[in-house]
């Protein structure tokens, strides 16, 4: 199974946490997606557009988290894979 923590902690940096999943469509979608949220908001701050911005800015987080949903939901399925198919290898093997 795919490591917990790693894809976690790259993470950190908007869809690198994808990258040790092999998961590449969806690095690249997750750090275009809040890579524009978080420039758009810091130049509506620019403009004194601060309304604006909170919302760029929360959308970027709300998608960036939503990153880190995805990368463990992804994890569990390889694990419960795993375990399913180690389950039904010892249920075939021993009588």
């Amino acid at each position: 199974s795919k490591s917990m923590a790693l894809p976690n902690v790259l993470n950190i940096v908007p869809g690198l946490g994808y990258l040790p999943l092999k998961s590449y469509q969806n690095a690249l979608s997750t750090f275009i997606t809040s890579g524009f949220m978080y420039l758009t908001a810091r130049e509506l701050y620019k403009k004194d557009l601060p309304f604006t911005g909170t919302f760029f800015v929360s959308a970027g987080v709300i998608f960036h988290l939503g990153s880190y949903v995805g990368i463990n939901r992804y994890n569990e399925r390889i694990k419960s894979a795993y375990r399913d198919d180690l389950i039904r290898y010892i249920e075939e093997k021993l009588p």
